[in-house]
């Protein structure tokens, strides 16, 4: 402050010369002329030479002329400069002997015969300071002002950055406060997530990646915090990864691909007549681009009518049952989003044989079939199917025989690993059959006495979420040649068949009774064996 003040006193002596300039007082003579920067450096030999009345500068020439008043030879200064003046150089012979350098004047001292070059102070250029950049300062000199601002990312935080040329020959120290700009941090981008954050500051720098998922297909990740205090926007575009259209699998068909990007799935269903051995049947695009493997291994399946699924259905198992027309070659199918579990055959006399039933694809719909015209002195029959339905609920037909023609002789059809059976059946063209024995995974067929053909076996083996059968044996007490049995409580019935080893049973069917769905077998021995499937 005290230098400001010695400056602006200084600056005060000096203007009084202003109005002077180029205009010397008459009758003046002048003393010395010299070559200086500007007309300030003219002013102050003026104000430093001993004598001087008023100074003249040609801007043009950059020459300064310094006059004494009319009547005064006196052109001497005390031998102690004012403070903030300068001596070049001093010596006892006139300046003419040797001039003074660009700048400085040519003053007689009091004392003595001495002759001196003065100059006032020059500051030169205010230094640089950290996170600061100043004016252009072309006037250096006693009194000049110059001002610091904050450089670019940074912003005031108080104090002045006003500096002042003082008579030490030094600029004064500004008090200018400055803070880095703070872009706080980076902003979440779609698909994209920053990486470490070191800094938040004017220039840091964060490095964006595509999530997962994606890949980057242009640009950079680069961001940089401007000095707008906004981060800029990375270059860089991400696009969800495509694994394109799944390659075929031998025996397999796709589900409808509709979309083919990362963690969307496909699922294989094996061709009719295939199953799979393998496991997993779906693949999952994977951010690398391509499709996960699967061990899907779909294999011929042996003796195989047909398979069916149920796409949409109750959560829980209902069923309902559904029987043909009396005759000698009858059949009865299940309606579309139904699934046939059990074959089976009612008689319409007590008398006659039984030919059993069979399973039979027609124009790609199943049917429960009663053929019995080739055999002798059969009674009509109707032919019994029992109809399901559950929510994906899958059902594999299958059959196998013949058997041999000796009387026992049999012949089994197994369900394939979770695949659990919900009806059997048993079929021969004469007649001659003890019926149909049945355990959870599998149906047995047997010959009765002078069978000609074999028997052929019939099962229908199915699986769904949450699905849970279980086959039962008894032999209740014939009624009106009846046997007659039902499921537990909570269960629903699915199948039934009948089972004699002397051949006295002529067939089975379900039907209710008092409401309640009941497995009938049509026998009047009590060593017939009732065999029923029961699923929950």
């Amino acid at each position: 402050m005290e230098s400001l003040t010695r400056a602006v006193v200084f600056l005060w002596r000096v203007v009084p010369l202003v109005g002077m300039l180029g205009h010397p007082v008459i009758g003046s003579m002048e003393f010395a002329k010299m070559k200086v920067s500007n007309y300030l450096q003219c002013y102050r030999l003026c104000v430093v030479t001993g004598g001087c009345h008023s100074p003249e500068y040609d801007a043009k020439s950059r020459g300064c002329s310094l006059y004494v008043a009319p009547g005064n030879n006196s052109t001497k200064i005390p031998d102690n400069l004012p403070q903030g003046y300068t001596a070049e150089k001093m010596f006892p012979s006139p300046c003419e002997a040797r001039p003074c350098t660009e700048g400085h004047v040519c003053v007689h001292l009091e004392s003595g015969n001495n002759f001196m070059c003065v100059s006032g102070p020059d500051c030169g250029r205010p230094p640089p300071r950290r996170t600061l950049t100043v004016s252009d300062t072309s006037v250096a000199s006693l009194g000049a002002a110059s001002v610091y601002t904050c450089m670019t990312g940074y912003n005031t935080a108080g104090g002045s950055g006003v500096v002042v040329c003082q008579n030490t020959g030094q600029w004064s120290s500004p008090t200018l406060k400055c803070a880095a700009v703070d872009c706080g941090m980076p902003p979440a981008l779609h698909n994209q997530s920053v990486g470490q954050v070191t800094s938040t500051d004017f220039n840091s720098n964060v490095m964006y990646s595509c999530n997962v998922g994606y890949t980057s297909t242009t640009g950079t990740g680069d961001s940089v915090c401007q000095d707008t205090a906004i981060w800029s926007t990375p270059t860089q575009v991400c696009q969800l990864v495509d694994c394109k259209t799944p390659v075929d699998r031998s025996n397999a068909d796709p589900s409808v691909v509709v979309a083919t990007t990362f963690n969307t799935s496909v699922t294989f269903t094996c061709d009719a007549g295939f199953r799979n051995h393998g496991g997993n049947d779906t693949i999952i695009c994977l951010e690398n681009g391509q499709w996960s493997s699967t061990s899907l291994d779909c294999q011929v399946i042996p003796n195989w009518i047909a398979t069916k699924t149920l796409s949409a259905g109750p959560a829980t198992l209902t069923c309902t049952d559904r029987v043909s027309s009396a005759g000698s070659e009858v059949s009865v199918s299940c309606e579309d989003d139904e699934m046939l579990t059990g074959c089976s055959a009612k008689t319409a006399s007590t008398s006659g044989k039984n030919n059993g039933v069979k399973v039979v694809l027609i124009d790609k719909k199943l049917f429960c079939q009663i053929d019995s015209t080739q055999t002798t002195k059969a009674s009509p029959l109707h032919a019994s199917a029992r109809c399901c339905k559950k929510d994906g609920l899958q059902c594999e037909y299958l059959k196998d025989g013949p058997s041999g023609n000796k009387d026992g002789d049999s012949v089994s059809t197994t369900c394939f690993q979770s695949f659990q059976v919900l009806g059997c059946s048993s079929y021969q063209v004469n007649g001659r059959l003890d019926g149909t024995n049945m355990d959870n995974s599998f149906c047995r067929a047997t010959t009765g006495s002078f069978s000609v053909t074999g028997v052929y076996s019939y099962a229908t083996c199915c699986q769904a979420p949450g699905l849970s059968c279980s086959v039962h044996t008894l032999s209740p007490r014939p009624v009106g040649n009846l046997m007659k049995t039902t499921c537990p409580s909570g269960s629903t019935l699915t199948g039934c068949a009948g089972y004699n080893a002397w051949n006295k049973q002529r067939g089975s069917y379900i039907e209710d009774d008092s409401g309640t769905p009941t497995c009938h077998v049509d026998t009047s021995d009590d060593r017939t064996r009732v065999m029923y499937v029961c699923c929950r």
